[in-house]
């Protein structure tokens, strides 16, 4: 897929700043260990870009955690925090992974702080450019997108009581809608348009999903991803440092998988071809790297590493044009219009050079939700979407029962909690577990 770059390379603040204190019109500062206000004041592309920055820093960590929570992927160091959440022994005391949502609450707390600075300095009279608030407001917008998705509930805002994550979802779709009045028809247009498809498709309002998902698809460029981006010198992605073939091996592809692994495609074989059409079809969309005699960090476990993402420096995707066409897929689906939810379906089965699914195998609402959630899996695949697929479809239960969770899958939690942290030092939240949420499949 065609990667649309922004102009920037996206880092932490501190790193951009220091990239611009050799600019003596952009900012002057006296001590260049610490930046003031005033520091921060002329150097407003710096502040947005460190938003930003912020949401992608925290990307790449927590998709290995919820793609181990759900079927793709599996535990296979020797890491007590991961091995509990491949297990699902997960509560609000002990979850080892919950930096992950305080660091979407930084990045939501740090637009803010953005924003409070641009209204302040537009009352004294200066310009701040649309893109500006763009991308500090979608950014914010995409920040409480990822905690609904991936968390039970969170703050409304800084020293607030807790929603829950439909109500996150709502926040979120609200201020990536007030984010359009910024955009301009630039990337975070799209990337704001993209959010709102999704938030609507999962609150269930269709029509909207429909709208907004058309809207990207019309609007955007060809091959049009927006993306979190690394750079070894500032940031490493730490999918491949810990779970990828050549760095560290501690986390897998999960093992109900492995029998579809072709081991010279480097690929793993789309299930549907195999148990439908009996043709054993390597998916370029699930790509998968094994070779006999590699094993886990645990000594034990037959190594199958994820090999979307090759390099320390590989982007990790945020959204793009074919989650779009899922989502008006998915659309169709609930209108029980399996005619057009195939037919988008197996557009993107033709794209990937696959066989389409015939007619007669997909025109029922099981049958046509299987062919879904199989497109989904690959188009998203190793892209944090798994878990909230197969929670909000009720399948989990069913698709993680891979024998390591015999019994217990039916309780299997299927979001995360909120930070302990975050309970603690905020007084509108109680620190305690009986009140805090934990949802489990059912």
């Amino acid at each position: 897929m065609l990667q649309i770059k922004n102009l920037h390379r996206f880092v932490a603040l501190g790193a951009m700043v220091g990239s611009v204190v050799g600019c003596s019109d952009l900012l002057t500062v006296s001590d260049p260990s610490r930046f003031t206000d005033e520091d921060l004041d002329k150097a407003l592309p710096a502040v947005a870009t460190g938003v930003e920055g912020d949401l992608h820093a925290v990307i790449d960590s927590r998709i290995n955690d919820v793609e181990i929570l759900s079927d793709v992927m599996m535990h296979s160091g020797t890491w007590a925090g991961w091995d509990d959440i491949d297990h699902g022994r997960i509560d609000y005391n002990n979850d080892g992974r919950n930096d992950g949502g305080s660091g979407l609450l930084r990045t939501r707390f740090a637009a803010q702080d953005a924003q409070a600075r641009f209204d302040r300095l537009e009352a004294e009279g200066e310009t701040i450019s649309s893109s500006l608030r763009a991308q500090v407001t979608v950014s914010e917008g995409w920040a409480d997108l990822l905690l609904g998705m991936w968390y039970c509930e969170g703050p409304a805002g800084a020293g607030t009581a807790a929603i829950t994550d439909m109500q996150l979802y709502a926040q979120a779709r609200d201020k990536l809608t007030a984010a359009l009045t910024h955009t301009g028809g630039t990337d975070f247009e799209w990337w704001a348009r993209a959010g709102i498809a999704r938030m609507e498709l999962y609150l269930g309002n269709f029509a909207a999903a429909d709208a907004a998902a058309g809207a990207v698809l019309a609007g955007a460029p060809a091959g049009w991803s927006k993306d979190a981006l690394y750079q070894t010198s500032v940031l490493s992605n730490s999918i491949v440092t810990l779970s990828t073939f050549g760095f560290n091996h501690a986390s897998a592809i999960r093992e109900k998988w492995w029998g579809l692994v072709d081991d010279t495609e480097l690929k793993m074989n789309d299930p549907l071809s195999q148990s439908l059409l009996g043709l054993d079809e390597p998916d370029p969309r699930v790509e998968i790297r094994h070779e006999d005699g590699v094993l886990g960090v645990d000594g034990t476990t037959d190594f199958h590493s994820q090999w979307k993402y090759k390099l320390e420096g590989s982007d990790i995707p945020f959204t793009h044009l074919d989650e779009m066409r899922l989502i008006q897929a998915e659309v169709a689906w609930a209108a029980a219009d399996y005619t057009t939810a195939r037919t988008i379906l197996n557009g993107l089965r033709t794209t990937a050079g696959l066989t389409p699914i015939p007619d007669a195998m997909a025109d029922d609402n099981a049958e046509v939700l299987t062919l879904l959630m199989n497109e989904r899996f690959a188009e998203l695949f190793m892209e944090g979407h798994r878990m909230e697929d197969i929670r909000r479809h009720g399948l989990v239960p069913g698709l993680i029962a891979d024998g390591s969770f015999a019994g217990t899958e039916a309780t299997r939690p299927v979001k995360f909690p909120i930070s302990v942290a975050e309970a603690r030092d905020n007084p509108e939240m109680e620190d305690d577990a009986s009140v805090r949420c934990l949802p489990t499949a059912s």
